[in-house]
């Protein structure tokens, strides 16, 4: 059986690698910057109407935080439920991870990933809401799934829909689900002394009773949910930010240098250094968001709204406050409290190994071969590999961690097992950033956090799960899979789930592949909204019919709505 597992692992591994290499990265990163350039930077040129539709009509119009249809959601409700979704660990472990391994450097490409990344979901978004349709129950389904079948309209497409659908049920078990409640039960464990047979109990009654209520019920859910927990973390982070401001200057000095190399790595050279920023930034960054992956255009379909271009728009607030916001306001905790000293990549924290002393960390690139280490590194590294090694007091190697793969490196005169409890921890590594201004307190505060964020994810990756299922075998069959949704919590928090996570992490990137060709070989037809939206909303010209829907009913429906309003 193990021996089993062991090749499911090497072969997922092997997929990972390829599926979140730098072509998927760079595929990303060239389609939102395909899409500004093609929407000329809609973003940036029309900033203050994206503003005055989004965060600030939450607190000046009503129609947009309630809806007056009984099978759809208010526009503020579809934006809490895909940032339910989006919000996660990864903004807590995810940016601690990256800094890590990235340096400093790779909150700069976290940034820029996420400004390109706006308009990649605003694009998503565009679209799903244009495709989107309604099924037996009279409820908004959309997705990338409803765009790949219908705006392709060919077998490509209907094959690329499938594909979707099924990576996103697969997610949602993983990414969605079972790691979600792992990362709880082992804060609350941690913090609290919790049993995480309690805790999968509890957090699977608490999700029955959300998931099972429906789309309304989930955005009732989350429009207090995300907002509490986002505001909470917000405050706590802006307290040890405050504390620590005199080190925020040296901060982005030290973000600065580490995104384009004017200081090396320590061991290393500038051009691994700059590498290593840029790719652990944007993967990070777009693991975060999301932006490019379709899984949020779900939730955002399921708005009461009529306009394509307005729920578009709620897609690029949806990455600034994720990553910008949040992201941002992590990395400033963990830079600013001192767990990671600027200009280097010597880390505290984030290294354990069992029943071992610490005393440094080190992020080192094997092809340098003068440094005082290198004849302790082991023979079967490939020298073109970067590692993090962890010395003791006497400067003898503890561990070695693979940073491209996240597995840990025997070394050649220790069996594998002296060095296995090696592994970089996010979420601690966070707490200890914490406690520099939260004290005692840190553990639990970054607990709670984790446990909001890992919960509101699992809600809305359930309902990304169920308009995945419900496209591929019927809306009867939700039933099913959201009864085996909730049999799958209790498993997550109480099973070892390295695998489901590797596994998980793969699903979620192959999304991305179906999602992007649809976006870019649709990309015409989010020019063309945007345009029509424009000259209607920004010239005054009310001659021309507005895009609303690729379906003729739905569209005239909409038409009529927007005439009475």
């Amino acid at each position: 059986m193990n021996g089993f597992i062991q090749t499911i692992t090497d072969i997922n591994t092997a997929v990972n690698n390829v599926v979140w290499g730098l072509p998927l990265i760079v595929l990303i990163l060239a389609t939102g910057i395909f899409m500004c350039v093609r929407t000329k930077f809609f973003h940036i040129t029309k900033a203050k109407h994206v503003t005055s539709n989004t965060f600030l009509a939450i607190f000046k119009q009503k129609d947009v935080t309630s809806s007056k249809e009984k099978r759809a959601i208010s526009q503020f409700q579809a934006f809490t439920t895909a940032l339910a979704a989006t919000i996660g660990t990864g903004n807590i472990a995810g940016v601690a991870t990256a800094i890590a391994v990235g340096g400093p450097g790779a909150v700069f490409w976290m940034w820029v990933s996420a400004f390109f990344g706006m308009m990649t979901a605003y694009s998503e978004n565009v679209l799903g809401i244009f495709y989107r349709r309604k099924n037996k129950d009279g409820e908004w389904s959309g997705g990338a799934m409803y765009y790949l079948k219908d705006g392709l309209n060919n077998k490509l497409g209907n094959i690329l829909a499938v594909l979707f659908a099924l990576f996103c049920i697969g997610a949602s078990f993983g990414i969605g689900n079972m790691t979600q409640v792992n990362s709880i039960s082992t804060a609350l464990y941690d913090s609290f002394n919790l049993p995480a047979t309690i805790t999968g109990i509890v957090i699977a009654i608490v999700t029955a009773l959300v998931i099972l209520g429906g789309i309304k019920r989930i955005g009732k859910v989350t429009e207090i949910l995300v907002p509490f927990m986002a505001l909470l973390y917000i405050i706590g982070a802006i307290i040890i930010v405050i504390m620590n401001a005199v080190n925020i200057p040296s901060v982005f000095v030290s973000i600065f240098k580490g995104a384009f190399g004017f200081k090396a790595a320590a061991g290393g050279i500038v051009g691994a250094a700059v590498k290593q920023a840029i790719t652990m930034g944007f993967k990070r960054g777009i693991f975060s968001n999301e932006a490019g992956l379709g899984s949020s255009v779900m939730a955002n379909a399921a708005s009461d709204v009529k306009e394509p271009v307005v729920q578009g728009m709620w897609g690029i607030f949806e990455v600034f406050a994720d990553t910008i916001v949040v992201c941002t306001l992590t990395a400033l905790v963990i830079l600013s409290s001192g767990v990671v000293k600027p200009y280097t990549t010597e880390n505290i924290g984030i290294i354990t190994i069992t029943d071992a002393n610490i005393n440094e960390v080190s992020l080192f690139d094997c092809q340098v071969e003068k440094t005082e280490y290198s004849e302790d590194l082991p023979s079967t590294i490939n020298p073109d590999t970067q590692v993090i090694v962890a010395l003791d007091e006497n400067d003898s190697i503890l561990g070695i961690l693979n940073t491209e793969t996240d597995s840990i490196i025997a070394l050649d005169d220790k069996p594998e097992s002296e060095t296995y409890g090696m592994k970089l921890e996010g979420v601690p590594f966070v707490s200890t950033a914490f406690s520099h201004g939260l004290g005692s307190f840190a553990g639990g505060f970054v607990a709670i956090a984790v446990v909001l964020f890992a919960f509101s994810t699992i809600i809305g990756w359930s309902f990304y799960g169920t308009k995945a299922c419900e496209f591929l075998f019927g809306r009867k069959s939700t039933v099913i899979y959201k009864l085996l949704f909730i049999l799958a919590i209790f498993a997550g928090a109480t099973l070892s789930l390295d695998l489901v996570w590797g596994i998980a992490d793969t699903l979620n990137g192959l999304m991305a592949i179906p999602n992007l060709i649809g976006v870019l070989s649709l990309s015409g037809t989010v020019v063309a909204i945007t345009r029509n939206y424009k000259k209607r909303k920004f010239d005054g010209d009310d001659s021309i019919q507005p895009m609303l829907s690729i379906h003729p009913d739905i569209q005239a429906e909409q038409e009529w709505k927007l005439e009475r309003e």
